[in-house]
Formats: C-alpha cells, sequence, structure tokens
C-alpha cells in the first residue's frame, strides 16, 4: 500500500525534524517525489479520492490503527505536500528523476577523507607551519588563493597536500584531489585527468574529444562556487594551463594547491605563495623510523645507536625513514648492521628514484 510504505520509512520522524514554519533541519534539504499524484493530494488524504486517501480510509476502516497514530500519519502527509518535488508520470520521468536523486546526494554527501599516512608523525607541526606561512590572515581564507608546496621527492608534498585537503574540503562546495598529474601527462592521459576534475566540481557530460567545451562550463560554473583543487607532482607549467587554465576567475574562498619538485613552474604560473618542505626534526624522525622498524615510537633495546645512524642516514625524509624502517621490521641486529654498511655507499633505488 502506497500510504503504508510512507511509514515503512519513518516519514512522521522525518517530518518532525522540519517544521512548517520552515526551520532547518537534518530533512531541510528533502524533496519529495510523488508517484502519479499532485502534492495537494497529501492535504486532504482523509477526504480526497487519490491513491494515499484509499489508503487511508482502508487503514481507518480495518481499526488497524489507532487514530492517534493516523492523525499523526495525516499531519506528516499535510506538512511533506509543502516541500517542492518532482511528479513522476511515466517510466522515463522515473529513469531521469533517480539519475537526478543520485547525483543530488553525491553532492551534498561529503566523500571520505583521504588517507593521509598510517604513521603522520610531525605532520600537525608541519600543518602549523604551512599555515602560519601561508594563511597569515582571516582574510586569507575570503580571498582566492593558489599556494604552491615545493620539495624533493621523498619529502612528504602529497601528505602535507592530503592533510589540507581533508582539513579545508567540508569548508567548500566542491572538491578535487587529482593525483600524479605529470605521470599522468607523460603517459599521454592528462585528458582523463581532466574529465576527472570536471566530474569532481560538478560538470557532467563532458567527451573526451570536446575538452574546449568543458572548460568553457567549468568556467562560468566556478565563477559562483567556491571549490578546494589540488594538483599533485606537476612537473611542468603546461600541465597547469590544461587542468586550471581559468584560475583568474574564481569565485571568492577558492583554493588552489600545486605540488611540485619544480620550483620554476609555481614561478610560471605566477605562483607567489610557495611553501618549501623541510626534513623532519630529530625528534619526529626517530619516531616515524620506530613505528615503522618496530610498530611503536621508540627502539627495542639494543638497536638505539643503529636507530640513530640510520636516521642520520635518511637526512629526515619520510619516504627514506619509511622505506628503511619497512625493510628492517622484524630483522636481526646483524642485518641491520649489513643494511645500514650498503646504504652508506648506495641509497636504495625507490628512493633515489622518489628523490629525482
Amino acid at each position: 500500500m502506497v500510504l503504508s510504505g510512507c511509514f515503512r520509512c519513518n516519514l512522521p520522524n522525518s517530518m518532525a525534524s522540519t517544521s512548517a514554519a520552515g526551520e532547518t533541519g537534518p530533512f531541510d534539504g528533502m524533496a519529495p517525489c510523488s508517484p502519479s499524484s499532485e502534492p495537494t493530494d497529501l492535504r486532504s488524504v482523509d477526504q480526497g479520492e487519490g491513491a494515499y486517501s484509499k489508503d487511508f480510509k482502508k487503514h481507518k476502516e480495518k481499526g488497524r490503527y489507532s487514530l492517534d497514530q493516523l492523525e499523526e500519519w495525516r499531519m506528516a502527509l499535510y506538512k511533506a505536500s509543502f516541500f517542492t518535488g518532482q511528479i513522476i508520470k511515466n517510466e522515463d520521468d522515473e529513469t531521469r528523476l533517480l539519475k537526478n536523486i543520485g547525483n543530488t546526494i553525491l553532492k551534498v554527501l561529503k566523500p571520505a577523507p583521504l588517507v593521509v599516512a598510517k604513521y603522520p608523525v610531525g605532520l600537525n607541526e608541519i600543518m602549523e607551519d604551512f599555515e602560519v606561512n601561508t594563511f597569515q590572515s582571516a582574510q586569507a581564507y575570503q580571498m582566492v588563493q593558489v599556494v604552491g608546496i615545493w620539495g624533493i621527492g621523498g619529502s612528504g608534498k602529497t601528505t602535507l597536500a592530503k592533510e589540507i585537503y581533508n582539513r579545508r574540503s567540508p569548508l567548500m562546495e566542491s572538491s578535487s584531489f587529482i593525483f600524479g598529474v605529470g605521470d599522468a601527462a607523460h603517459k599521454g592521459m592528462l585528458r582523463n585527468k581532466q574529465l576527472k576534475l570536471f566530474k569532481d566540481l560538478g560538470v557532467e557530460g563532458v567527451a573526451v574529444d570536446n575538452i574546449e567545451d568543458g572548460l568553457t562550463r567549468i568556467a562560468r560554473h566556478l565563477r559562483s562556487v567556491r571549490v578546494l583543487v589540488v594538483l599533485d607532482d606537476v612537473d611542468d607549467v603546461d600541465q597547469l594551463d590544461t587542468l586550471m587554465p581559468i584560475k583568474d576567475s574564481l569565485c571568492e574562498g577558492s583554493l588552489i594547491i600545486v605540488t611540485t619538485r619544480e620550483n620554476e613552474v609555481l614561478k610560471s604560473w605566477g605562483i607567489s605563495s610557495v611553501y618549501k618542505m623541510k626534513e623532519l626534526d630529530p625528534f619526529h624522525a626517530e619516531q616515524l623510523f620506530c613505528w615503522h622498524a618496530f610498530s611503536k615510537p621508540i627502539s627495542l633495546d639494543g638497536f638505539e645507536e643503529l636507530v640513530k645512524q640510520f636516521v642520520k642516514a635518511s637526512n629526515g625524509l619520510p619516504l627514506s625513514l619509511k622505506e628503511f624502517g619497512a625493510q628492517l621490521c622484524g630483522t636481526s641486529h646483524e642485518f641491520w648492521e649489513c643494511q645500514l654498511d650498503k646504504i652508506s655507499r648506495v641509497l636504495p633505488r625507490n628512493i633515489k628514484e622518489a628523490q629525482r
């Protein structure tokens, strides 16, 4: 039955969260969908002839529910009739409506936070330093900001960018984090990143062979929408021009973050606000290494001196500390000494490649 189905979905409690006077609540964004009926049919379910009225009369005649329960239902339906919704008249309407509902929900629901790091040692201190040096005033949150994060490979640029993204994206209307921009460009896949950016920011239906249309639409869209965009690991200014050619026409309060190993890329794109990554201080460096080597922030007995030597060899780079610690986890004292001798002569290949 139509009516009983509504109330198995707990409509009375939903309506109790939103008053007829228009007070906001958890269901302030409700938009009812009426199958082959007008919203006005809900305002007189105890008198009309529609599907809801017929169900209401049947429940009343059978006496299955108390008069108080029926009155609660009647008032809930009456309140629901004043919400703007859409009438479903045929299968095409229903298909289109379901797609629209899905898109609306995706826009309203905030995405899950990005996984920042298994052991975010020292990250709060780095965030504080970043904010002090980059967001120097309250007015910065009201301006369009384009910020660069610069450092060698393995210094924690992406980790910092993910933490900023998690903290700032709830304040934005749309957000997008585009990983591995440079790598995608070298593989000829930058257009895929561009399409992801369009989709994340609410511009749907752009074809791969019609990117210009997407740029025109997104430029128009972003003038009135506060956004956060992170372009990660950029290595050429052309990549920025391709992905965000409309940075000068963004809505106030928007934030664009670019991470790169090449400071010249930031200069060429006119980014003057640049945060340079620093190595971890000895205390946090040792903690991070020990987390990966021992699954706790302090050394096992007998390994203290070796820990200090590995931390020194890592130069405070988070990637090196993580890789060295993971490789040594669960191994013997003799293995540690052997590995220390090797890295004093040649860094592991994956660390060298990351630092290039």
